[in-house]
């Protein structure tokens, strides 16, 4: 493990990030705020939250590609009855996922995996939700400010097929009720269309595609 670290916040949170994660961005709060949604959590003071379509006392969330752990921490955090699972395929990013979790008390299973791959090997455990914030950049975008990248790892960047491999992969294989993606803008209208025969898009929220199955 890399022990360069550097301190990020995180929807409120302090974490701890190195080269082998990526560091988190303010856009992939949103997915947090989906999830919250969904379990008719209030997202903002004052503002009347949803019907809730989830018991968020009995909830089952995966994050898969933990990375910092900052998606699964805060979910953990913010929803203290939910059963939180997360994955990576870095031995790494767990380590220092792991490290975060246990610096503020959040109580997560954490899988080396890719995708979900190992997930069913940890006992019975069928995600209600599965959230990710995947590699989904395309190396030959032209538009991206690559210095803005160097800190990052390219295992947590990249991906073929136009950023679209692993979202494509995780779509196959998912079998939660409900998925959130990030992605870049110009993906969603083919992670959409791909989806079309398992998961209808069910909002759309900046960076963020919530879908629920069909």
């Amino acid at each position: 493990m890399k022990e360069d670290f550097k301190k990020v916040n995180f929807y409120g949170y302090d974490l701890i990030v190195n080269g082998d994660v990526l560091t988190p961005r303010p856009e992939t709060e949103q997915i947090v705020d989906e999830v919250l949604k969904l379990c008719g959590e209030p997202i903002l003071p004052g503002v009347k939250p949803d019907k809730p379509k989830l018991d968020s006392k009995n909830l089952k969330i995966l994050d898969v590609g933990t990375g910092s752990g900052c998606i699964a921490i805060t979910l953990k955090k913010k929803l203290r009855g939910a059963e939180v699972y997360a994955t990576d395929i870095s031995k790494k990013a767990l380590e220092v996922a792991q490290k975060n979790a246990e610096a503020l008390d959040a109580p997560i299973t954490f899988i080396i995996s890719h995708l979900c791959q190992n997930v069913n090997n940890e006992g019975d455990f069928t995600p209600d939700v599965i959230v990710a914030n995947l590699p989904y950049v395309d190396r030959n975008w032209d538009w991206v400010d690559q210095e803005s990248l160097k800190d990052d790892p390219d295992s947590a960047l990249y991906a073929e097929d136009g950023g679209l491999a692993l979202i494509k992969e995780l779509i196959d294989t998912a079998t939660s009720k409900y998925l959130i993606l990030e992605a870049d803008e110009s993906q969603h209208a083919e992670i959409t269309d791909y989806a079309k025969n398992k998961y209808t898009l069910l909002n759309k929220s900046g960076f963020v595609l919530t879908f629920t199955k069909n």
